[in-house]
């Protein structure tokens, strides 16, 4: 084997070595441990804490495409009816685009500072598999010491919020959830 020939398939083996260890472009979902280690700065929590609290979402229903993160607080002179939040809908390989939510229900009075909020969303709408469908669900809760993770559906969509225990009354009783844009460029 002359000089050119040992370089070309040096060549051609380091090529064939990147393209395999290239990432997946078409990887469109967030696993658990990605978005534990983007939100456990914001709940000011180990990774592992928020990892464990998603796991039995994640096994129950795989990783979600798009997310939501925020803060949600009671607005101002309000009876504790409602919490308002606002925040960025994410979907991997596009721009965040800003978001506003709010949840009806009671108990909310004592909620003192804005508590940052993960809202994980799961689409029927396109879904290949029976756990797209989520009319059938039944919401619930879990509440953990650091996490409560609160799952149901909304329209055509399986929502799951997780909040910190602590900043939420557990008497509080979450009954409507509802999305909004902010800007007419910002579609969910």
């Amino acid at each position: 084997m002359n000089l050119k020939s040992t370089f070309a398939l040096g060549v051609a083996v380091m090529v064939s070595a990147c393209a395999t260890t290239s990432p997946s472009v078409n990887d469109d979902a967030y696993p658990a441990v990605q978005i534990a280690g983007v939100m456990s700065p914001v709940f000011d929590v180990d990774v592992s804490a928020l990892e464990r609290a998603l796991a039995p979402s994640y096994k129950a229903h795989g990783a979600p495409k798009p997310y939501i993160s925020g803060l949600m607080s009671v607005p101002a002179g309000a009876d504790g009816g409602q919490l308002l939040g606002t925040g960025e809908h994410r979907i991997k390989y596009q721009i965040p685009r800003d978001i506003f939510w709010q949840i009806g229900g009671e108990g909310f009075d004592v909620v003192e500072r804005p508590v940052p909020t993960l809202h994980l969303l799961y689409d029927k709408r396109g879904a290949d598999d029976p756990k797209g469908d989520y009319a059938a669900l039944k919401p619930s809760i879990r509440r953990g010491v650091t996490f409560t993770v609160f799952e149901r559906p909304v329209d055509e969509r399986l929502v799951i919020t997780v909040y910190r225990t602590d900043q939420i009354p557990h008497e509080a009783k979450m009954m409507a959830l509802s999305f909004a844009p902010i800007s007419v460029n910002s579609l969910f």
